[in-house]
């Protein structure tokens, strides 16, 4: 401000202090980066900072004595008169905001009264506050973007982003391309709508197209940095510009980096003024977001794929699927699941899932295990479900836990399957009742041939003759009793060996009258298939029958044995089996070969061991004889050659 005082009267004490006074006043108001100026009730400046003068470019012996309306341009000075008339008129102070040439600039006007209290002067304080609006405007069309961007395509968002871009630049063309990751491309992906407004004809094809053939716009991404244009016509290396592109007098263009690589050119062009650091920061900050919502949208749209494919996947689905939340209540049903139920989805939707119409059985034999679930197991359980109809649905429930804690559940109708159950276990059973007649059926044959050998031996006077048929006669026993067993058998598949061998050597001990000699049979618990039990019978008939006629003469034990003892053991580890027929008797006769000797005993014990069975005998000779045979069921094992 500018303070006039006479110079030609002595300067008195409280005239300097006076004075001083004014100068710090003065000091304080010119530091101020705010216009202030003082002014009378016509609008003529009566003192004024050097703010205000610098504003207008004057001196400020010019700006005295003006009339600040003068000064303004017309829109501005009728707006300044109105609000000033304001002022006087309330004498109250009037604050304003006022917008020219792309600066916001905020006033305050306050009365100055006199000393008899009328108002003959107006203090004005004006700021600009151009930057501080631009960002609030810039946080209002991010927020907007925002909030919006979820609804739009992405064409529609770009639009919006450039169409926002223009209006906080002032620009009247923008344009947003991606960049391809080896840097060598861009794809012509949107112009702004003033863009094609003006008959741009060139944007409204989306190609890729060369860095390296495009024009001087693509500087930002050789240099990697933000470029301003403002004189576009007088730079030397433009290419000019194609057939049907908007003219360009002005352009500013930034790139947008993600993990150190350009990833989209965000430009705008044609701003009145000349574009500044202001402007590219504003730009910079709205690609910014712009590029974090595109990737967000590809993320939303993704899942939003993924989410319709397993939708459709559900609905699709022969059998019946529910989701419910972690307090099983029941958030979604499948259409499969709703025809199992003969229920609309609206029924079923908001129960809990034990409310489904299980039978009281169901839920009883086969409780919701809540344990396994969280744990992480997946639960199968068969259960039956009450249709609309009141019919009975037998299911296969499968269940698990979903990542986020809810369940999710799948039935499948199991009613062709039970069907197919039950005619299996009854053709099962009418095979069971065919297969025991079988079986008694030919035990009552060899029954039958046994008591005709029996009875030929009775007439048969020659004593060699009737030992040939009554060893005879024990073999067909030995095949006869399988079947008996099998017959009396809680299992078709196999008999207990342990029985099926007491009963055996009972019967041989009878027909030899062989009371002393003591037979133990070990093999406990140990059951063996048809296929194997035979041989297995007719070796051990065999071997056995030997040891009771040659390996105690006269029924008496071997010299230093107390007792006359036969062991009959099997043992059986996996599928391979291992038989022994042991006594503590007098031995072999020396010189005795028994895999040459040509006896009918012996050749059976070779021919079902080492042929039928496949297995590997051991003899051993100390203290008795000791026949081991190790074979494997080749149903189940490689077979043991030896």
């Amino acid at each position: 401000m500018n303070q006039h005082a006479p110079s030609d009267q002595p300067e008195t004490k409280r005239d300097h202090i006076l004075r001083e006074r004014i100068r710090n006043l003065l000091a304080l108001i010119n530091s101020s980066p705010d216009i202030a100026y003082l002014m009378d009730t016509s609008g003529t400046v009566l003192a004024a900072n050097k703010v205000l003068a610098e504003r207008f470019g004057v001196s400020m012996a010019s700006l005295l004595g003006k009339d600040i309306h003068g000064l303004l341009p017309p829109e501005l000075a009728a707006s300044r008169q109105l609000q000033t008339e304001k002022a006087l008129t309330s004498g109250r102070a009037v604050s304003y905001l006022d917008q020219h040439d792309g600066r916001f600039v905020a006033h305050d006007l306050h009365p100055v009264h006199n000393r008899k209290g009328v108002v003959d002067r107006l203090a004005v304080f004006s700021r600009d506050i151009t930057h501080s609006m631009r960002m609030e405007n810039l946080l209002s069309a991010c927020l907007r973007l925002s909030e919006t961007a979820s609804s739009l395509t992405m064409d529609a968002l770009l639009a919006d982003v450039l169409e926002q871009a223009e209006i906080l630049t002032g620009s009247s063309i923008g344009f947003f391309h991606f960049v391809t990751p080896d840097q060598q491309t861009v794809s012509l992906q949107a112009w702004s709508r003033n863009t094609l407004a003006q008959g741009c004809r060139f944007a409204d094809q989306e190609r890729h197209y060369p860095i390296e053939q495009a024009g001087v716009w693509t500087d930002c991404i050789h240099t990697g940095q933000p470029i301003i244009h403002n004189d576009y016509d007088s730079l030397p290396h433009r290419n000019g510009l194609p057939p049907d592109h908007v003219d360009v007098h002005r352009e500013m263009v930034v790139p947008i980096y993600r993990e150190k690589k350009i990833v989209a050119v965000f430009g705008v062009g044609n701003k009145k003024k000349e574009y500044d650091h202001e402007d590219i920061d504003i730009i910079t900050s709205l690609g910014d977001l712009t590029w974090d919502i595109i990737l967000r949208k590809g993320k939303e749209e993704a899942l939003q794929q993924n989410e319709e494919r397993y939708r459709m996947q559900i609905e699709l689905a022969m059998d019946g699927i529910l989701l419910s939340s972690p307090q099983w209540i029941i958030t979604t049903a499948n259409r499969s699941l709703c025809l199992m139920l003969g229920m609309k989805e609206k029924d079923i939707i908001g129960r809990h899932i034990r409310d489904l119409p299980f039978t009281p059985e169901s839920l009883q034999e086969c409780p919701f295990r809540l344990d396994l679930l969280n744990q992480g197991e997946i639960v199968n359980s068969d259960r039956v479900l009450i249709r609309g109809d009141n019919t009975l649905v037998p299911v296969e429930m499968r269940t698990g836990m979903m990542p986020d804690g809810s369940y999710q559940s799948i039935f499948r109708d199991i009613t062709e399957r039970k069907s197919q159950e039950q005619q299996l276990a009854d053709a099962l059973r009418e095979k069971e009742v065919l297969l025991r007649e079988v079986h008694h059926r030919v035990k009552n044959n060899l029954a039958a041939i046994i008591s005709l050998m029996d009875m030929q031996r009775r007439k048969i006077d020659d004593a060699h003759g009737q030992n040939i048929l009554t060893e005879l006669s024990n073999r067909i026993r030995t095949m006869s009793l399988v079947h008996e067993k099998l017959y009396r058998a809680d299992s078709l598949a196999s008999i207990d060996f342990q029985d099926y061998t007491q009963a055996l050597i009972s019967h041989l001990r009878t027909t030899f009258g062989s009371p002393g000699i003591i037979c133990q049979v070990d093999a406990p618990g140990i059951t063996i298939p048809l296929d194997l039990a035979s041989p297995c019978g007719l070796i051990v008939n065999e071997l056995v029958t030997n040891a009771l006629k040659y390996a105690f003469p006269e029924g008496k034990p071997r010299p230093g044995n107390s007792d006359c003892r036969i062991m009959v053991c099997l043992n059986r580890e996996n599928a391979t089996y291992t038989l022994t027929v042991a006594d503590n008797g007098i031995g072999l006769p020396t010189g005795f070969d028994w895999t040459k000797t040509q006896t009918l005993g012996m050749i059976l014990v070779r021919m079902l061991g080492q042929h039928q069975l496949r297995g590997q005998y051991v003899v051993d000779e100390n203290n008795g004889t000791s026949f081991t045979l190790t074979f494997t069921n080749r149903k189940k094992g490689a077979p043991i050659h030896g």
